[in-house]
């Protein structure tokens, strides 16, 4: 499938009825439209939102990217999903989870679990250097490590992401 084509399919219902699935992308500003979001519109004609993010890719299905209400924003306002994030920290060596916070356009708070096994020497650069990749160079990180899984338990998952903006967003403004 190609950014700005219509995905629709159906799935029957208990009653017979069809329900559509489809592609709402983000506004180009904000990283559509290969990055969206899946929707639902039943027979009626009503719409309801998935709210899970999703990036269309040419030769493949749907990539989901997670929840819509754990994107974060870089500097310059581009969504970065949950997935980008998990999959840059994960390249930090001796990080086994992390939760990370946007609580500003431009800061972010992040409390990530070592290896226990581990001291903290270079964890704080190796984590400061993922962040600066996928947000940019001049914001504020506050980095904060602990080897206590309760300690990290603190700050809760947002619908099952690691991450989550805590200033006001107008979600609905992103999309298309």
């Amino acid at each position: 499938m190609k950014a700005g084509e219509n995905m629709t399919g159906g799935a029957p219902q208990k009653e017979g009825r069809i329900t559509w699935l489809d592609f709402q992308p983000l506004k180009s500003r904000y990283g559509g439209p290969e990055l969206g979001r899946l929707y639902r519109t039943r027979p009626d004609g009503t719409r309801e939102g998935a709210n899970i993010l999703v990036r269309l890719h040419e030769s493949a299905l749907p990539e989901v990217e997670g929840p819509l209400r754990g994107a974060t924003f870089t500097l310059g306002g581009v969504v970065v999903s949950p997935y980008a994030l998990d999959a840059r920290v994960a390249r930090v060596p001796h990080v086994w989870d992390y939760r990370l916070e946007q609580t500003g356009q431009k800061e972010y708070r992040i409390r990530a679990l070592r290896d226990p096994k581990e001291d903290d020497r270079g964890l704080k650069g190796g984590i400061l250097d993922a962040l600066v990749d996928i947000y940019g160079g001049k914001g504020r990180f506050d980095i904060e490590i602990v080897s206590d899984a309760a300690r990290l338990m603190e700050w809760p998952e947002e619908q099952g992401s690691r991450t989550r903006a805590t200033f006001p967003v107008d979600w609905e403004e992103l999309f298309q």
